[in-house]
């Protein structure tokens, strides 16, 4: 049916919503709603439930009853009006897709800078897709019911970047399965029992990363104090129609948790801005928030780049699956090794398309080793192989140091771990070196054959070393300058690159 309902614009300056009355029905009888403004400045705001849905993406749609004028909605949407409507009352709701203008742009921008608010003064927020009907809760669940739950788990919905904030926010949350009305945290449970206790569940469960994250939000106090980047990576994985989602669908979130919101002022929601803008504008954002670099520490760039020119090389890419196998571990301090001393980044200063940090030229790169995969230090032989490299690449390098000593402190960044907390100045640097000589001295005889993952929980000294190795090293390059200097390099870097 062709849409006749015309939308009356929102009163940005009085933090006005819309909000839907739908009437008593059953059955098949139409969805009909009537709207009304409210404003979040009345004292007596009327009560209302916000409806969390899974977005059709084949674009099904169907109609529903505006103020009596027919609107055209998604066809999920219309389902979960149809499903929460009570038979003999008027029910209070919230619901985006019909109480947001989504052809207005401006509003749509203004509305989504709102969630946060909106969901926080919800009543209560009522769960919905068609798979919950299929729960079962109980103190224990048979093998053969949790191949059934897997379509339920599998849903559309717990990959929803937007339910995070509409979880993590509301003020209680309902979950509707058939006709009765289950509390979001028995559903997380079940969840989780099966992600333990089922096997099957386990492996052909295709979210397992999405639904860990999203029922970790619902302890929002353990994300207090977090940044913008953040909540962007944390939930990275899920999945939006929109890319520029990727940053608004997190700021209700992020506000939430801020020490200061108020630092996130400068990121408001346009959906009129391109999306290569908005990751630039996100990107200096968190970076002013928290007063640190380690946002960029999540700009992966394969060897060979991506053909997207109008993107800052310097922005983390978020509409791109991050390669967890691929990551280096961030720096939170530069090392002179020559020097001695310790150095902390300088501030950053910002330009329309440009990120300038002053910092210290040593070189331009000479040389360098290949990658260090995490999964070759992994390997006792591959790894002796990568020293033997490395020993090649220093034996050329001008340090007046011992070579051993250089190398032992380069492959942990001098990393200040357990053994040395106790040292201090050359006999730290003698504890390094010591660590080295007797790990080379294991490889070389072929008696090294830890699982580096289970290093982390070893109190050795030895195994301690080898993991800050495999943590600092890791899909890393070393590397020579051409006045010889050593260091920990990105695995992009080319030779007659600046370092």
């Amino acid at each position: 049916m062709a849409d006749h309902f015309q939308y009356r614009g929102l009163d940005p300056s009085r933090r006005e919503i819309r909000i839907l009355r739908i009437a008593p029905g059953r059955g098949l009888e139409p969805v009909r709603c009537s709207v009304s403004h409210v404003s979040f400045y009345d004292k007596e705001c009327p009560q209302y439930e916000a409806i969390s849905y899974a977005w059709d993406h084949e674009g099904i749609t169907a109609g529903i009853f505006l103020d009596d004028q027919p609107f055209t909605i998604p066809a999920s949407a219309e389902q979960a009006l149809r499903r929460m409507r009570y038979a003999d009352a008027v029910r209070t709701l919230w619901i985006d897709a019909v109480c947001i203008n989504q052809a207005d742009l401006v509003e749509k921008g203004e509305q989504v800078a709102r969630m946060d608010e909106v969901y926080w003064k919800a009543d209560e927020e009522a769960e919905f897709d068609r798979l919950l009907a299929r729960i079962v809760l109980a103190n224990t669940v048979p093998e053969s019911v949790s191949v059934q739950l897997l379509p339920l788990y599998n849903s559309p919905w717990f990959g929803r970047l937007w339910v995070v904030q509409e979880v993590a926010l509301a003020a209680r949350c309902l979950a509707f399965a058939g006709t009765n009305e289950l509390e979001w945290s028995d559903v997380v449970q079940v969840g989780w029992w099966l992600m333990w206790n089922s096997k099957r569940f386990r492996s052909e469960h295709r979210r397992a990363r999405v639904f860990a994250n999203l029922s970790r939000c619902m302890e929002i106090s353990k994300y207090t104090g977090r940044g913008l980047g953040h909540c962007m990576l944390h939930l990275q994985a899920f999945d939006v129609t929109d890319p520029r989602d990727h940053v608004y669908g997190v700021l209700g979130l992020a506000r939430r948790i801020s020490v200061d919101p108020s630092s996130l002022d400068a990121l408001y929601p346009d959906y009129a801005k391109e999306f290569d803008e908005v990751l630039r504008d996100s990107t200096l954002v968190d970076i002013a928030q928290t007063q640190s670099l380690y946002i960029l520490h999540k700009v992966w760039h394969p060897v060979v780049t991506l053909p997207d020119d109008h993107f800052s090389s310097w922005t983390p890419r978020w509409d791109h699956e991050i390669n967890g196998d691929e990551e280096c571990a961030f720096f939170r301090s530069g090392y002179w090794a020559d020097n001695g001393i310790l150095w902390e980044p300088p501030s950053p200063s910002f330009h329309p398309r440009d990120l300038r940090v002053l910092g210290c030229t040593i070189g331009s790169i000479a040389c360098a080793t290949r990658i260090m995969w995490s999964r070759m230090i992994h390997d006792s032989a591959q790894f002796a192989e990568l020293l033997q490299d490395v020993d090649v690449l220093v034996a050329t390098s001008s340090y007046i140091q011992p070579h051993e000593e250089v190398i032992s402190r380069t492959l942990v960044a001098d990393w200040s771990f357990k053994p040395l907390g106790r040292l201090q100045g050359s006999e730290a640097i003698g504890k390094h070196t010591e660590l080295y000589v007797e790990l080379r001295r294991d490889l070389t005889a072929g008696t090294d054959t830890t699982n580096v993952l289970a290093l982390q929980q070893s109190s050795t000294e030895l195994d301690e070393y080898r993991y800050g190795i495999w943590w600092y090293c890791g899909n890393r390059r070393i590397f020579r300058t051409e006045c010889g200097r050593v260091g920990l390099g990105p695995q992009a870097m080319l030779e007659q690159d600046q370092g």
